[in-house]
């Protein structure tokens, strides 16, 4: 074990703060969050308390039963929600905590969610953060990756129309967990898990590597059309050994992730500059408005008297 016991998971009895292998009790645990937080967390899930039986069940770990698998996966997202209040519960979170309690069960499922989304080297919890800001990271990265290994596609990519966002959201968002079978999952996951996103970019070259030759000779909605099967005809260890063969390295990572950052720094720059110029011109527009109201006063004002005089002599 390398997380704590976990009391939205099992029943304590207070025995200890300690567990038999010597990790500490999920009590404490969670009551650095606060205590506030942590009575949340117990009230919340109280209604869940009873079906407790499920994660020893063998049936509940390999997901044949749906209402059992549904229920655990509910009970885990519902936990990682009230944990993580700030980000929730987002939609593609699903997917990864269902591979996970296909092979663990719920409290080792929640906290392989807590340390993937939070901890080095899978820091996913970007992905789903507000404006997606590391999504479109990770699919600009993927984009320029297919320009400098697959020159060929992605020209013809670009030819037809087809953009990263098309095809590669869900492959990235998810790692593979929303598409394709798990004999390509389990595998990806081994190297995610250890090594971060250097795997992920070489499933997705490797798969569009391997379809390559076939989607050259289709047209927009023909390539859409195939993508939306290609899942069904990948083998998962044949994809992992042409990854494997692909000499990507981190250094071409860093550069594409630097220059997507720095595009987004000249776009903020040039945004704050259209503000700055929108308000100078909506002030000076005020200023121009009061200074033709006052100059169109002063000009009544001074009519009035020379009427008045003109009546006089008259």
């Amino acid at each position: 074990r390398t997380f704590p016991r976990h009391n939205m998971f099992h029943e304590s009895d207070g025995s200890s703060d300690e567990d038999d292998d010597g990790t500490v009790g999920c009590h404490n645990a969670l009551m650095s969050l606060g205590e506030d937080a942590f009575s949340s967390i117990m009230t919340e899930l109280d209604d869940h308390q009873g079906s407790n039986a499920l994660q020893h069940s063998p049936s509940s770990r390999n997901f044949r039963t749906a209402t059992g698998g549904q229920a655990a996966l509910r009970r885990v997202l519902r936990a990682y929600s009230v944990y993580d209040r700030e980000l929730g519960y987002c939609q593609g979170m699903n997917f990864i905590t269902g591979m996970f309690l296909t092979f663990t069960q719920e409290e080792e499922a929640f906290w392989l969610l807590v340390a993937t989304m939070n901890d080095s080297p899978c820091r996913m919890r970007g992905l789903f953060g507000e404006g997606m800001h590391e999504t479109h990271m990770v699919l600009y990265v993927a984009e320029q990756l297919t320009n400098q290994f697959l020159p060929k596609l992605a020209k013809h990519f670009e030819k037809e129309h087809i953009h990263v966002t098309m095809y590669a959201t869900q492959w990235l968002l998810t790692v593979y967990t929303s598409s394709f079978n798990f004999d390509l999952v389990a595998r990806v996951w081994d190297c995610f898990l250890s090594e971060g996103w250097k795997i992920v970019y070489r499933v997705n070259l490797a798969l569009l590597q391997q379809c390559s030759g076939e989607i050259l000779t289709l047209s927009f909605e023909e390539i859409l059309a195939y993508f939306r099967t290609l899942a069904e005809h990948v083998d998962g260890q044949t994809i992992m050994a042409t990854a494997l063969k692909i000499p990507l390295r981190r250094k071409h990572l860093v550069k594409y992730e630097k220059e997507w950052l720095k595009q987004q720094e000249s776009r903020e720059s040039a945004r704050y500059k259209e503000e700055v110029m929108a308000q100078q011109q909506k002030q000076q527009q005020q200023t121009d408005t009061v200074a033709a109201v006052a100059t169109n006063t002063s000009s009544n004002s001074a009519a009035r008297p020379a009427s008045r005089s003109s009546s006089h002599s008259a």
